[in-house]
């Protein structure tokens, strides 16, 4: 018996006058099957994580001064947006990791938290506004892969209180 199909049993055959046994020896068992399942994504996160220290590419200005152009794969970024606002809220804790990448901006690697703001930018959406509902361009959460660490420290508080309150979309 599968957990879902035990779950429908518990809640029917009350109501059609079975009787019905305790939980016990496999079905707490699929049942811990079930919920340990749900780790998974947790862990496949982390790992594509890792993988944006070896995506590799160039990071290089591409006309204004907060434009810039990746000529590296986007294959990480796109199995990380499979997993939608699991990936937004991974993805803002990661912004302030240190780690180099393989990515270089400058002839310099790029640290994995730089990686992580870029991916995030690339899958969810927030226009931080003002009183008037004018652009805020002075938004801290709005940075680049150029970004020193208290700039991307900045912008991860910013983020956490986006995604804590569901104000991002994902396109």
């Amino acid at each position: 018996m599968s957990y879902g199909s035990a779950l429908v049993f518990l809640i029917v055959a009350p109501l059609l006058g079975c009787a019905v046994e305790p939980a016990g020896g496999e079905a707490v068992q699929e049942g811990r099957s079930a919920l340990e399942s749900h780790s998974a994504p947790a862990d496949t996160l982390d790992r594509l994580i890792e993988r944006l220290k070896t995506v590799g590419g160039t990071f290089t200005r591409a006309g204004a001064e907060h434009d810039f152009r990746f000529d590296g794969s986007l294959e990480v970024v796109r199995a990380l947006s499979a997993f939608g606002d699991s990936a937004v809220a991974r993805l803002v804790e990661c912004m302030d990791r240190e780690e180099p990448t393989t990515t270089t901006l400058q002839g310099r690697p790029v640290p994995l938290g730089a990686m992580c703001f870029d991916a995030l930018r690339r899958i969810a959406y927030y226009e931080a506004t003002d009183a008037e509902g004018d652009v805020d361009a002075d938004w801290p959460g709005y940075i680049t892969v150029a970004a020193d660490r208290e700039a991307r420290l900045r912008a991860q508080a910013a983020w956490k209180v986006v995604v804590e309150n569901g104000w991002y979309r994902i396109p």
